[in-house]
């Protein structure tokens, strides 16, 4: 019985230590694409009067591919580290959170950014 027990115990350990771990997962099931997937997502979320699409917004235009990889702080392959998918992320009510002021985006919609940065962000 105690044999039984160390083995079941020795065995679980890595299971515990793989799933313990914080990492971005790369869901490689999905393309998803700037163009198609991702560009559309942030038009409907962000380009709104005094927000990131919006002439009088020049710091933080998030117009096109070069722009939302420079402001939105991208880091390809690391969505989790990434400030564009953070701050969509954030609990309801920190002041953070976007889209501020607007109906915030779908899980589906936040899902297909985690998967486009996971998958390295690519202009695609």
């Amino acid at each position: 019985m105690k044999k039984l027990f160390t083995l079941i115990l020795v065995s679980s350990i890595p299971a515990v230590i793989f799933f313990s771990c914080k990492h971005d997962a790369v869901l490689p099931e999905e393309q998803v694409s700037f163009s198609a997937d991702v560009l559309p997502i942030i038009q409907q979320g962000c380009w709104h009067a005094g927000c990131h699409g919006d002439s009088l917004n020049q710091e933080f235009k998030l117009t096109d591919y070069d722009k939302i990889m420079d402001k939105g702080e991208i880091e390809p392959g690391k969505p989790t580290s990434s400030k564009l998918y953070k701050v969509l992320t954030l609990p309801e009510g920190d002041e953070d959170r976007m889209p501020k002021d607007r109906t915030p985006l779908t899980d589906r919609q936040i899902k297909l950014i985690y998967i486009w940065i996971a998958q390295g962000a690519q202009n695609n």
